[in-house]
This record gives structure tokens, C-alpha cells and sequence, in this order.
């Protein structure tokens, strides 16, 4: 074993100088206890032996207190990542995430009073372990303009690492489960929404920052391409009867019953005999779902069906198709109705293949355009290449039309998978073109500002095809 030295200065009243265990290899989680008069303090390095970039510090102080901390970073003060607890209490149980790996990391720990005024700030200094090689990502940081307040950290959902902008990695899920996958913060932003699916029965996860599963909620289907939570708390899952890929069906599961309340069953929804994107060679995986996304403006389901270049938004009650965006050959005469059509672009700028559909709050669709499979109908002649679009969809009329689109002018292209995010809060765009390709540009994530200007850039693990990359927060 290797020894980790743990150093904790004053808080409101002494604490003693400690040591403690740390190895990623066994089960039970390493802690010390000490005491210092009516003082209690137990410190546990990586306590669920997922997270070896974590720590959490328990202890009781003698009055009511609230707690800040703040690791402090490699890179500057732009690099920092801090917390302030503000709840007063006695009992403390601090989360410590966002640690380097093999360094003595420094975390400020700092204590107020009731009316805010400071009692004792002191240094707790937490020495860290190598990664396993696994873990050991290459990241290529092209471009960093991001504010030095923003300390949130880019996730490749696949990996489960999380980098921060300057390219260093500060959080690890490592799990000996298989094929977990991380898509995205819960709807209260205080855990991890992920999806293990690619057998029977799959699962869907809530994950702490701290590397602990929650809750878990198996359902006797397969599919690991998406999971969403409804506002209700209840979850959207992709899923399907046969191999993992083929998603056809849409779920809906009860959080406290953990029963399929609902099932959107796609089989019947659209037109399983038209041509798909791969033909005889994956005659079952005809649709492809490797987007669910609800919209809570008028109770309506959005899935992709990558396999049909389709982007279909169904009403949740009555499961009656509101809209296909999508090229327009090969569809029956009772679907023509629902077709949107194009008018300020031709049927090759269309979506094809394409992922991660969303509804913006503007009202339009937001999703990464893949771009292969555009000469399925043997007319499309120019070079392969993927963008990210937003569409403005009138209902009235079924049109739409490109209002803001990203990739065209960079010659970027990634055949498969892929994502876009909206944040809300600052207006940016986070732009994923995650499997390897010809251009070798790929994994490559991007930021973009409200102005359309590149504030991030980043390669990363070049060589190997990721799904989608996600940008969290540590604390909410």
C-alpha cells in the first residue's frame, strides 16, 4: 500500500496531524479517526472505491457553523474549485471532489458563524495516487478562452473522465460494472443521470458525484443509447427487444413504483418498410432511437431515428406524429403530412444521421448533424462533412428552416455518434464530434459563445471513438 499523508490545520478549535491508507485496489473504503477535546474528525480518501479523486471529511464542531472549502488549482486561481456549505449545523459530512491525480492537492477549508463572519480558514493537504493507465487520456487543448469563474468540467460520457480547461483530469468513475455510461446531471443537479444497457435486464443509474450509486431502476428490456428524466421525477429510456442499437421503442418508468408505466412503440408509430440507412445487412435495427427528449411545452416526445435520417416529434398522450424533420424520399402517402418542408435549403442539407436532437427555450431544434448517408438517394456528389444546426420549425405551415448552423467551413466530419448541448445559463453552444474519422480531428469538443466565437477547443483520446461529451458541475 501506499501511504497518503493528510494534514488538517485548525478549524474553530484544533484538529491533530493524521495519516491514512489509500489503495484503489481494495473493497473497504480507508479512513482515520481523531479527536481534539469535544471534536471528532474521520477523513475517507475515495470512500466508495470509485472516485480516487475524491475525499470526504466528516467532523463535528463545538457551535453551529457553516463550511467553505476550495481545492485550490494547478493552473491559477482560474483553475480553483469551491464550495461554500451554508447550512449551519454541527454535524459535518464535506463531499471533496475535483482532486488531481499523484499530487498533494491543497483544499482550503474554511469556517463561518452564524452572521457570516469568518472563524478560522486553515490548509488540508491530500496526497493522491497514480491513475490507472485506463484512465491516462490524452487531451490536446487547441483553444481556452473560458472565464476564470467557470470551473466546470468537460465529461466524456463513455470514459467517465471528466478535464477541466486547462486539460487536466479532476473526476473518475471507475467501476468494474460494464458499460456504464454518464449522460447527464438529474434534473435537481445534485447527481448523475446514466444508463446501463447494452444487456437484459438494463438499468437506469443515479450516480453521486462521490462515486455512489444511489438508486438503481432495472427494466426487462435492452438499450443503452439514451436515458432522460421527466419532470415528475419519472424517467424516458430508449429501448428495444433485440440486440443493443436496434431502439425502437420509447419508455416511460415510474420512479417510486420502478414499473414501465407507458410505452411508445415505434413499430406502430412509423413505417417499418422503408428503406433504412444500412439495407439487408441490420434488417432489425430499421430506426435506431439514439435520442429521447421531452418537451414540457406541449407534452410531446422528440426521438432521432438515426437509421431513417429522421427527427420525429410525437404527442406523449395520443402517441399522433406532430412533425418529421428529415429528407424527404421513401415515405408512404399517409406521412407526407407530417414531412416539414425546407425554404432556405435543399434536401442534402437535411439531417442525416444525425444525434442528440433538443429543443432550445427559443422553441427551435438543436442537434448534430452527422451528414453521412446523403447520397441514399444516389443524387448527393459533394464530400462528406458534419455540422451542427438549428432549425426554426412553423408548425402552421410545416416548414422549416436553417437559422444557425456550425462545422460546414471547417471540413469536420465524424460518421457516428456525436452531441450538442445548450446551456442555458451563459447562451453557449457545446459542440461534440466524438468518433474517429477519416479528417483525425476527432474526438474533438468545442465551445462555443453567444457570438458564435471558438472560447474552447479540445482533442480528446484522439484514437478512439467516444458517444458524447457533457459539461458538469462538481457542486452544484
Amino acid at each position: 500500500m501506499k501511504r497518503v499523508l493528510i494534514i488538517l490545520g485548525l478549524l474553530s478549535i484544533s484538529l491533530l496531524n493524521y495519516s491514512v491508507l489509500a489503495n484503489e485496489n481494495i473493497k473497504a473504503a480507508n479512513t482515520t479517526n481523531t479527536s481534539s477535546g469535544d471534536l471528532d474528525v474521520k477523513i475517507t480518501v475515495n470512500p466508495h472505491n470509485t472516485n480516487p479523486l475524491c475525499a470526504q471529511l466528516d467532523f463535528t464542531s463545538a457551535k453551529k457553523v457553516s463550511v467553505a472549502i476550495k481545492i485550490i488549482g494547478q493552473d491559477g486561481t482560474a483553475s480553483d474549485i469551491d464550495k461554500h456549505f451554508k447550512e449551519l449545523k454541527k454535524e459535518h459530512s464535506i463531499p471533496i471532489l475535483g482532486l488531481y491525480p499523484d499530487y498533494a492537492n491543497q483544499v482550503q477549508i474554511t469556517t463561518y458563524n452564524k452572521s457570516g463572519k469568518k472563524i478560522d480558514s486553515k490548509i488540508l493537504t491530500i496526497k493522491t495516487d497514480v491513475l490507472k493507465e485506463v484512465y491516462n487520456k490524452e487531451i490536446e487543448i487547441i483553444k481556452n478562452d473560458i472565464t476564470a469563474l467557470d470551473n466546470r468540467l468537460y465529461l466524456d460520457i463513455t470514459s467517465r473522465v471528466a478535464f477541466d480547461k486547462f486539460g487536466k483530469i479532476r473526476w473518475i468513475y471507475d467501476t468494474e460494472r460494464e458499460k456504464i455510461q454518464i449522460f447527464r446531471k438529474t434534473l435537481d443537479g445534485k447527481n448523475l443521470l446514466c444508463l446501463q444497457g447494452h444487456k437484459r435486464p438494463a438499468s437506469v443509474i443515479i450516480l453521486s458525484l462521490m462515486g455512489e450509486i444511489i438508486e438503481e431502476y432495472p427494466y426487462d428490456y435492452i438499450g443503452r443509447h439514451d436515458v432522460r428524466e421527466l419532470p415528475s421525477g419519472n424517467f424516458l429510456v430508449a429501448a428495444g427487444d433485440s440486440a443493443p442499437g436496434a431502439e425502437d421503442i420509447v419508455l416511460e418508468i415510474d420512479k417510486t413504483s420502478r414499473e414501465i408505466i407507458k410505452k411508445w412503440d415505434y413499430r406502430e408509430i412509423l413505417d417499418t418498410s422503408r428503406a433504412h440507412i444500412y439495407g439487408d445487412r441490420r434488417k432489425s435495427d430499421w430506426l435506431h432511437i439514439n435520442c429521447v427528449f421531452y418537451d414540457d411545452t406541449d407534452n410531446s416526445i422528440i426521438i432521432s431515428g438515426r437509421h431513417q435520417n429522421a427527427v420525429v416529434k410525437i404527442d406523449a398522450a395520443t402517441s399522433e406524429i406532430k412533425w418529421i424533420l428529415g429528407p424527404h424520399y421513401g415515405w408512404k402517402p399517409e406521412f407526407k403530412k407530417y414531412l416539414l418542408k425546407p425554404i432556405n435549403f435543399k434536401q442534402d442539407e437535411f439531417n442525416w444521421g444525425q444525434h442528440a436532437p433538443l429543443v432550445m427555450p427559443n422553441g427551435n431544434v438543436f442537434l448534430f448533424n452527422n451528414g453521412n448517408y446523403r447520397d441514399a438517394r444516389k443524387k448527393y456528389q459533394g464530400k462528406a462533412h458534419s455540422t451542427v444546426v438549428e432549425y426554426k420549425i412553423n408548425t402552421d405551415d410545416m416548414t422549416v428552416e436553417i437559422v444557425w448552423q456550425y462545422g460546414k467551413d471547417r471540413d469536420l466530419y465524424t460518421g457516428a455518434r456525436g452531441d450538442v448541448d445548450f446551456m442555458e445559463d451563459s447562451g453557449n453552444r457545446l459542440v461534440s464530434f466524438m468518433a474517429k474519422s477519416p479528417t483525425k480531428s476527432t474526438p474533438l469538443i468545442i465551445e462555443l459563445n453567444d457570438k458564435d466565437e471558438v472560447i474552447f477547443e479540445a482533442v480528446f483520446d484522439r484514437d478512439n471513438k467516444r458517444y458524447r461529451a457533457e459539461k458538469i458541475d462538481l457542486y452544484k
